[in-house]
Parts: C-alpha cells; structure tokens; sequence
C-alpha cells in the first residue's frame, strides 16, 4: 500500500494549524486563570469591552492570552479602540 504526502503551501499550512489550534487555546484560556487587570479601568464609550493596546494599536478581547502582562494596555470600548486606529488582535479577534 502506497501512502500519498499531501504539500501544500507554507502559508496554507499555518492557516490550517491555526484553525485546528486557536480553539484549543481558548478553551485553554478559560481554565479559571485570571487575567491581569488593565492599567486603567474606566472606558469613555459604550460598546463591548476591549483591551487596548496604546503602542501597538491592537485590541483584545479581555480573555485573550496575549494580553498577559502588557504594560501600554487600557480597559475601553471597541468603538473607542477603533477610534485610536486600533486594529482587532488576530489571534482573538479583539
């Protein structure tokens, strides 16, 4: 019996891992960690909740892994990110 190797791609490949990973990771995530709480805490605009980050203009959501220990984070909006040229994480989605 002949087994055939399927290639693909480098860049199809890693989308794929990250496909089939990213929703072990979230359920890794909500494993009763706590998160640390952002520098500071009160958001101007309504929306859902985000943490944003002021030096990389990413936002998160606030269970997302990446987030641990950032020192230019703050609690706000989305809409508030967005408004600061703020990008959704992609690992998250923000």
């Amino acid at each position: 019996m002949r087994h055939t190797i399927l290639r693909l791609p480098l860049s199809l490949s890693l989308s794929l891992a990250l496909s089939l990973a990213l929703p072990l990771v979230g359920a890794l995530g909500a494993c009763g960690k706590s998160q640390p709480a952002a520098t500071q805490a009160a958001p101007s605009g309504g929306g859902d909740q985000v943490i944003f980050n002021t030096e990389s203009k990413k936002f998160h959501k606030p269970s997302c892994n990446t987030v641990s220990g950032c020192k230019h984070c703050t609690k706000t909006s989305r809409g508030d990110a967005i408004k600061q040229g703020g990008e959704p994480c992609k690992v998250c989605g923000g």
